[in-house]
């Protein structure tokens, strides 16, 4: 399937940077009417299914706008949680939510949760997986949390960060995949795409 299309259900532009970095003229972006839910308690498992759910539901919407457009492809879906305490924390609705994740999150380890979501077109499957990164977060300052909240990059990530941009300053360190924490495990979706029989490269390499 070398002339396959890939559809990315995302309005992340460091995921939508990050896809066409890879693959180029092969990707198509779609911006979901989704919404996220708001925090939830639960287990790790059920954090990983509500990732993975939501995932699935942007790719849905994906191929439910593109099936008659494209001959070949796949629909990408990919959603990003911070799972913490038995707490499962989404992209926060206000500052102030915001800054209640950020206190939570100071001097402690966390995981973050990226589940992806899969439908091919021809021969017609659905793939789900998830990657799961930990990530430890500095003991920063009050100073640090307002002044990182003023910046607004706080809009629209989940766990209230973002790890390429300004909040890399709140991260001491990870264990696991960086890009999962920005939102795409990129190399986990290539796999996936690849064991489905998509090459989204071609060409001749000598």
């Amino acid at each position: 399937m070398n002339n396959a299309m890939l559809v990315l259900a995302s309005s992340s532009p460091a995921k939508r940077q990050l896809i066409r970095a890879i693959y180029g003229n092969k990707v198509i972006l779609y911006a979901p009417k989704f919404v996220d839910s708001p925090p939830l308690r639960g287990s790790f498992r059920y954090a990983v299914a509500e990732a993975e759910k939501n995932a699935l539901a942007k790719a849905l919407e994906a191929a439910e706008n593109f099936w008659n457009v494209l001959k070949k492809g796949a629909f990408l879906g990919a959603d990003t949680v911070v799972f913490l305490d038995e707490e499962i924390l989404g992209k926060p609705r206000s500052k102030e939510e915001a800054k209640k994740f950020l206190e939570k999150l100071r001097g402690r380890w966390h995981v973050v949760i990226t589940g992806i979501a899969i439908i091919l077109k021809a021969p017609r499957a659905v793939r789900l997986n998830y990657s799961a990164t930990h990530v430890l977060m500095r003991n920063y300052s009050e100073e640090e949390i307002n002044y990182y909240l003023h910046t607004g990059e706080w809009k629209g990530k989940a766990g209230a960060y973002a790890i390429q941009g300004l909040g890399r300053i709140l991260v001491r360190g990870i264990i696991g995949c960086y890009y999962n924490v920005v939102g795409l495990p990129i190399s986990l979706i290539h796999e996936e795409l690849l064991s489905l029989g998509i090459k989204l490269f071609s060409g001749n390499y000598c």
